[in-house]
């Protein structure tokens, strides 16, 4: 069994793989899972900063070994000092610290806000990424059916080359050259069907997982209504994730910055104390004791360090900031950008048509002259390899509109449903 036959008969036994069902597989892949995690991580960091407003406790134990007391300056024999043990729990439940446990939640939560727009700009680039591949792998198997084509007419020019030359109408020329021409058509095949496993390697890393050789349904065509570059700009600045994730991280930094600066100011905090101390380890040789009360902790020098802590977080807000306004110079432009590529390939894709239909014409024209014997075999074969080239054309035009149209809606933070147009 040839390589070629094996792969045709796995397709044939594989289910059709749609472009919705790609999308649906590719919401596991690699690059969601990192964002979840980050999500998570997130997550976490709200309920650490809420740990703040909770008591702790903590066990203490002492143990002092025995000694034994040399007697120095004291008449009489040495004494011996019996080990003393001590044990306790001390809780502490936070009172007030002016802010800085709520601007440490205030801050954790909008991070984790944040990641909301992460999961959906993670999203987007998936299915950008699949959609492109996806169109990708169409394009390359409608070109193998192209090449297939041209070979076909090839040895169609081929055999009239041969009855032309048998009944001495024809030189040996015009065989040789329709030989070279249909070996041309083959070598086009081959490098086509290596453009299709390119592809779909391409596509199962879009996805996150092997698709095989799976047939691919192709997108029906949806009508859409394509973007100025003006209106493109205005909806990517005012829904892109990427700008709603910055803009709650401007306000996560702004709590933090609040945060660093409580600590120049006091912290009250209430606490209780339960103690067991004695010669012996047993509580019923040992005196018990317990203490409340209320800590005032007002911060008198640290060297610096709080200053420095606030002087950090406000030049972390205005590095976000500087940030934003970069992402949001580079949205207007790539939206405006893909309103101007979708205008391109849909111009492309209307001169492809007459480009194509005028080649089909010129090679019609060439074939009737070529049977009249008024043409020659270099004018049918010009004609041939402007068809193909024209209907290759005519392919990667239609699926650049697709792709296009995938990525203005990328750029500008929708989802797409964006089918092929017909070739």
């Amino acid at each position: 069994m040839t390589p070629l036959l094996a792969i045709l008969l796995a397709a044939a036994a594989a289910d059709p793989l749609t472009l919705d069902a790609a999308l649906a597989r590719a919401a596991d892949h690699p690059r969601m899972s990192e964002v979840r995690a980050a999500a998570g991580q997130a997550s976490a960091g709200i309920d650490q900063a809420r740990a703040g407003y909770l008591p702790t406790a903590n066990a203490l134990a002492t143990y002092l070994p025995a000694q034994v007391d040399n007697g120095k300056g004291v008449p009489g024999a040495a004494a011996p000092v019996n080990a003393f043990y001590s044990s306790g729990i001390v809780v502490t439940q936070p009172i007030w610290d002016f802010g800085r446990t709520r601007g440490q939640v205030r801050s954790a939560t909008l991070a984790e806000e944040a990641t909301t727009s992460d999961l959906r700009a993670a999203l987007r680039d998936v299915e950008l990424n699949v959609r492109s591949a996806y169109y990708g792998v169409l394009a390359a198997e409608e070109l193998v059916r192209v090449a297939k084509d041209a070979e076909k007419q090839m040895k169609d020019h081929l055999a009239l080359a041969k009855a032309s030359f048998e009944v001495g109408r024809r030189s040996p020329f015009d065989v040789a050259r329709a030989e070279v021409d249909v070996a041309s058509a083959r070598i086009a095949i081959i490098q086509a069907e290596s453009g299709v496993a390119t592809a779909r390697s391409a596509l199962s890393a879009a996805i996150g997982e092997d698709v095989g050789w799976a047939p691919l349904e192709r997108p029906a065509e949806e009508q859409v209504e394509d973007m100025t570059p003006a209106r493109a700009a205005e909806v990517a600045l005012a829904q892109r994730p990427e700008l709603s994730a910055l803009e709650l991280r401007l306000g996560a930094q702004r709590a933090a910055v609040s945060s660093a600066r409580s600590a120049f100011y006091p912290v009250v905090t209430a606490v209780g104390q339960l103690g067991w101390q004695g010669a012996q380890m047993s509580r019923l040789g040992a005196s018990q004791s317990w203490q409340v009360g209320v800590t005032v902790s007002v911060p008198l020098l640290a060297g610096g360090g709080d200053a420095a802590r606030v002087h950090a977080q406000q030049a972390a807000f205005v590095q976000l900031a500087s940030q934003k306004a970069t992402l949001a110079l580079g949205v207007r432009a790539e939206a405006e950008q893909a309103s101007l590529a979708v205008s391109e390939a849909k111009a492309r894709m209307g001169a492809a048509d007459v480009l194509q239909k005028q080649a089909q014409d010129n090679l019609a024209l060439a074939e009737g002259r070529y049977q009249a014997g008024v043409g020659s075999i270099i004018e049918l074969s010009d004609a041939q390899s402007s068809l193909t080239a024209a209907r290759g054309q005519r392919v990667r035009a239609g699926f650049d509109l697709a792709s296009a149209r995938a990525r203005l809606a990328r750029s500008v933070g929708t989802p797409s449903a964006i089918g092929v147009p017909r070739s």
